[in-house]
């Protein structure tokens, strides 16, 4: 299915929708499905609203990095053993 176009709320197109959802509307897609050839028209709504509580999903990155991503060690010239255990591990 492809969007052949999507919508604000209060867009001509989407007032109807509006009227329905209220501020729960995010967006209207008009879709066109070529394989049973029909167009579709699709809303996003906000379904769940809580506060944020900002940091927490920081902290658990920093406890356990994505194994795929890079991270930044900073050691010591002096740090012969720890140098050597981190090239093993790759």
């Amino acid at each position: 299915m492809e969007v052949i176009r999507k919508i604000k709320p209060g867009v001509n197109g989407s007032k109807r929708h509006l009227n329905q959802y209220g501020n729960r509307l995010v967006c209207v897609r008009y879709r066109h499905d070529r394989a049973n050839r029909r167009n579709l028209v699709t809303v996003e709504l906000i379904v769940a609203e809580y506060p944020h509580r900002a940091g927490n999903y920081q902290e658990f990155d920093d406890l356990y990095p994505h194994p795929n991503r890079n991270t930044l060690l900073k050691i010591g010239y002096h740090e012969k053993e720890l140098q050597k255990a981190i090239r093993q591990r790759g």
